[in-house]
């Protein structure tokens, strides 16, 4: 991204969503192909896909990628 600006607001609304996991954590979309769906999600913010697993005590953010990433 060439624009500082744009980045540092898609920094700010990945890191607002991210922490709404907290309250929220299984509004999300089940990443079907993983081995127990029920707790691994995938969180779309804008051009972004953050993967996460949810436990009782915390959650884990696998990865963080744009959607034109080839992953």
């Amino acid at each position: 991204m060439n624009n500082p600006l744009a980045a540092q607001s898609e920094a700010a609304s990945l890191l607002t969503s991210i922490g709404q996991l907290k309250t929220f954590p299984y509004l999300d979309v089940e990443v079907k192909q993983a081995p127990d769906p029920a707790i691994v999600r995938d969180l779309i913010v804008g051009q972004y896909t953050v993967r996460y697993l949810t436990r009782p005590e915390k959650i884990d953010i696998f990865r963080v990628w744009h959607h034109k990433e080839d992953r």
